[in-house]
């Protein structure tokens, strides 16, 4: 009886049925052993952040990772730093998507971000936004931005929103995708209020 019941069961198993997968648990375990081995499941690492990697194992695909702090504590300039820093020096590409600010703030903050932990010549933030500045400020910001042109120029997109539609998030996502573009960054998912 047992033995027809489980062929009865058996035949129609995939009638009526969801996306069901079944695996024989301790197949396969040399092969997973290989695959542990080669560090699949650590993700691209943040840029100089031993203590954290080791904590989060990285920047590691399917995983979202929020930053919730007051406006204008770093967020952003620890994304910079950590974040994108972490994929160039990787050789990985990403997409920034922005709603409240526009190119030239994340330009300017790459740069001074290059020069201080790249090339060790940091430059305060404040000195480069009022403008003016002597000319080993002006070279320090030249050769981070040769720097930048030389390390992997096209690997990091910026995507302005005027209004943050999740729509226009995924049509992006979806367009850089097959170009492996994997990683994505939000500064600041706010999206529009109207949204539901």
């Amino acid at each position: 009886q047992s033995f027809f019941q489980f062929k009865h069961k058996e035949s129609f198993s995939h009638v009526n049925s969801g996306e069901v997968i079944e695996y024989n648990l301790i197949d396969n375990l040399d092969e997973t052993i290989d695959q542990l081995e080669a560090g699949e499941d650590a993700g691209v690492p943040l840029y100089d952040s031993p203590r954290l990697n080791k904590k989060i194992n990285g920047q590691k695909l399917g995983n979202l990772i929020y930053l919730v702090l007051p406006s204008g504590v770093g967020k952003s300039s620890f994304m910079t730093e950590k974040g994108v820093l972490g994929l160039i020096e990787k050789n990985e590409k990403g997409i920034v998507f922005a709603n409240e600010e526009g190119v030239k703030r994340w330009r300017v903050r790459l740069l001074v971000t290059v020069a201080a932990r790249i090339l060790n010549k940091p430059i305060p933030r404040d000195t480069v936004n009022r403008g003016g500045f002597n000319k080993q400020i002006k070279d320090t910001l030249k050769e981070a931005a040769e720097w930048l042109r030389k390390h992997r120029p096209e690997f990091i997109k910026f995507v302005q929103l005027k209004k943050y539609r999740i729509e226009d998030v995924i049509n992006r996502i979806e367009l850089y995708r097959p170009l492996g573009y994997k990683h994505i960054y939000f500064d600041t998912f706010k999206p529009d209020l109207s949204q539901n």
